[in-house]
């Protein structure tokens, strides 16, 4: 950004702007991949489901699944704190081997 500019701008100032306009470090947000032909497959099944009549989709079951983290959730927790908090234990979060274990719950409708 410095280069060619007759005034030189420092890191921290890009920074502050950027912390101005509601940039941040956050992580990304997690979406399944679609590709082309997983769009063109969908949109396929709606076309061909379109006709159906409510008493064509009773005959259906829909199911799902979900895990459930027994101890803490997936991912990395995150706290606010001082840096001479580390040892507090209000600060601290406890730890299992092996994450402790998790449960699948599974449903269905029709």
């Amino acid at each position: 950004m410095n280069q060619g500019a007759s005034r030189t701008v420092s890191k921290r100032t890009v920074q502050r702007s950027l912390h101005r306009m509601s940039f941040g470090s956050r992580r990304p947000t997690r979406v399944p991949l679609f590709n082309a032909r997983h769009r063109a497959a969908r949109l396929a099944w709606a076309r061909e489901h379109r006709e159906w009549t409510l008493e064509d989709w009773k005959r259906v079951a829909w199911t799902d699944k979900s895990r459930f983290r027994l101890f803490q959730a997936d991912g990395r927790p995150r706290i606010w704190r001082q840096s001479h908090e580390a040892m507090d234990p209000s600060c601290q979060v406890g730890t299992v081997q092996r994450h402790g274990g998790s449960i699948m719950v599974w449903g269905v409708l029709s």
